[in-house]
């Protein structure tokens, strides 16, 4: 019997029903992503060859794109301005403590909630750039400054097998965790600093009660606030890949896992978290576990939306001279439904396009995309009804610029 009120860590329940001609700026939410240039030196004109994540993860999300880089001072502007008129926008780097990210005049939050509250500022980092004593010091210190305030970490084969190579090392992860906490210890002898929080990778072959449960375990163990877990994706479409691949039948064992967990782990200082990369199929067992106030009371299995990809989710990326919106983080992250524009006094203001994203939103009313993980649908995938709406709306969009 729970004992404790603590909930797990979701988004608040995305009901498509509203137009998007409706929605207020703060109910929209984008990242921005300043660079898609990940590893250890790669010539970046941001960093003067300095490394990004000093990472080399196969299959990362930036990959899938062309490389690219927005300068630091109109990544900085754009997340200001679009951040003054209400919009909720993380400003995103490789990696929170890389040169670039720490050159920046205020945090950009890698994440878009805060799950401890206090309004603290998330930031990520592959734990490569904080593995070192000296350097960690400094970054740290540096990002302390800017106000961050809790670090995420992802755990890759900390606990169980990471299917893609080129992740930092046990003992990288290790050593970061260990010099974030040292920090804490000499500049906050009486506790406080920054708080961590990890992040899982989930797939099929590690979604197992038993895989989760010692996960949890060693976030106990190792001082972690918040053990988040997410969705493993094909981003490059490796065949080679596809036995990671969550199926429908996992997801809803996943769901399952979760509430099990959050019993056996209610009084614990450990507070779960999911991504939004999952999908809802089977998300009914956890309700009850949910913030009540976040609206999952309206959830319905029969039509389970989860994803806000393409309706009240974006990504900015970098294209050349211009600022696109794509329609997802994820798996729909080539197709454009708008760009960001500098007006006549000189502040960047999004411009969407309306009737692309309203059919994105008829789409997945009516099932014909998925609301799972990767965001609205997998335009590379198998799925031949998906592959034809996302070419028919990037000739859409195409046809509206012109």
């Amino acid at each position: 019997m729970k004992t404790t009120e603590k909930y797990i860590i979701a988004y608040p329940y995305p009901n498509p029903e509203r137009p998007f001609s409706e929605l207020k700026p703060e109910e929209i939410t984008m990242y921005l992503h300043a660079s898609n240039k990940t590893g250890k030196g790669n010539g970046s004109e941001l960093l003067n060859g300095k490394p990004t994540c000093a990472a080399d993860c196969s299959g990362c999300y930036f990959q899938t794109l062309d490389p690219y880089e927005i300068p630091a001072e109109t990544a900085g502007k754009v997340q200001q301005d679009l951040a003054k008129i209400g919009y909720d926008i993380g400003l995103i780097f490789a990696d929170s403590f890389s040169d670039a990210a720490l050159a920046q005049e205020e945090a950009g939050s890698a994440f878009r909630y805060d799950p401890l509250g206090g309004n603290n500022t998330l930031a990520w980092t592959s734990g490569n750039l904080l593995a070192g004593n000296r350097s960690a010091v400094r970054r740290l210190s540096k990002g302390w400054e800017l106000g961050y305030g809790i670090i995420t970490i992802s755990l890759y084969s900390m606990v169980t097998p990471h299917p893609m190579s080129g992740t930092p090392s046990n003992r990288a992860i290790q050593k970061a965790i260990n010099n974030i906490q040292n920090w804490n210890r000499t500049n906050f002898s009486e506790g406080g600093g920054y708080q961590l929080a990890t992040t899982q990778l989930i797939n099929r072959q590690n979604c197992s009660l038993d895989t989760m449960r010692k996960v949890a375990n060693w976030c106990l163990e190792n001082g972690i606030s918040v053990c988040r877990f997410n969705s493993f994706a094909n981003f490059m479409d490796q065949n080679e890949m596809r036995p990671f691949e969550m199926r429908e039948s996992d997801t809803r064992a996943f769901w399952a896992y979760l509430a099990e967990l959050q019993e056996e782990f209610i009084n614990t200082p450990l507070q779960f978290a999911v991504s939004e990369d999952i999908s809802a199929t089977g998300i009914e067992a956890c309700i009850p576990d949910f913030n009540p106030s976040d609206g999952w009371d309206r959830f319905d299995p029969a039509k389970p939306y989860w994803c806000r990809a393409g309706y009240r989710l974006f990504s900015i990326n970098g294209d050349g001279d211009r600022l696109p919106i794509k329609a997802c983080v994820d798996n729909w992250s080539k197709l454009e439904v708008g760009e960001v524009l500098l007006d006549a006094n000189g502040n960047y203001k999004p411009e969407f396009d309306i009737n692309v994203i309203e059919d994105l939103r008829a789409a997945v009313l009516d099932g014909s995309i998925s609301s799972c993980w990767g965001g609205v649908g997998d335009p590379r995938g198998s799925d031949p009804a998906e592959k034809r709406l996302f070419e028919s709306l990037n000739s859409k969009y195409r046809e509206t610029r012109s």
